[in-house]
């Protein structure tokens, strides 16, 4: 009923995240909206919570991070006269942090894009999974992508298993 949902959570409570790790959320965030400029030309509204949940993880990299240009935390006046917004607002209300939130997006919905296409064949093998079980679970998305990998191999292509599993 969700029209499609993509739902992960870490197995053991998590109290920090590299900036590696960060961008690999924003990655998957951003994977419903790659998708659909892949295989349908353009995007729809169904990613724009993917899309809110990216740029909050962004603006909290280079906001209270220190994972952008300046080591400034916009955190930091949290309590003060400056607070007048939440961080992601006092992030995006800046015009430096601002850009670079933007270039930070546009370069991983970038690379989220060629991955996708350059594995085709294993987010078509996921969408026919999808649409015979209405869902899938743990282990039966890496079943897919095993059979998905191994057709394609035999079809006289190669592919790196490692790496869609790494970024899907």
């Amino acid at each position: 009923d969700a029209l499609g949902m993509l739902g992960h959570s870490d197995t053991d409570d998590v109290f920090t995240r590299s900036q590696s790790e960060l961008v690999a959320m924003i990655k998957i965030a951003l994977g419903g909206q790659a998708a659909e400029e892949i295989f349908f030309g353009e995007v729809s509204t169904g990613p724009a919570s993917d899309l809110s949940y990216a740029t909050t993880v962004a603006s909290q990299m280079i906001g209270a991070c220190g994972m952008g240009e300046s080591l400034i935390s916009l955190q930091a006046v949290a309590g003060s006269q400056l607070s007048d917004t939440n961080l992601v607002g006092r992030v995006l209300g800046d015009p430096t942090t601002r850009a670079e939130v933007d270039e930070l997006l546009n370069r991983e919905k970038a690379a989220t894009v060629e991955l996708l296409a350059a594995n085709r064949h294993l987010v078509e093998a996921l969408r026919d999974a999808l649409l015979e079980r209405q869902e899938l679970i743990g282990h039966e998305i890496l079943d897919v992508l095993e059979q998905a990998s191994r057709d394609h191999e035999a079809s006289g292509r190669t592919v790196d298993l490692t790496t869609p599993r790494a970024s899907i």
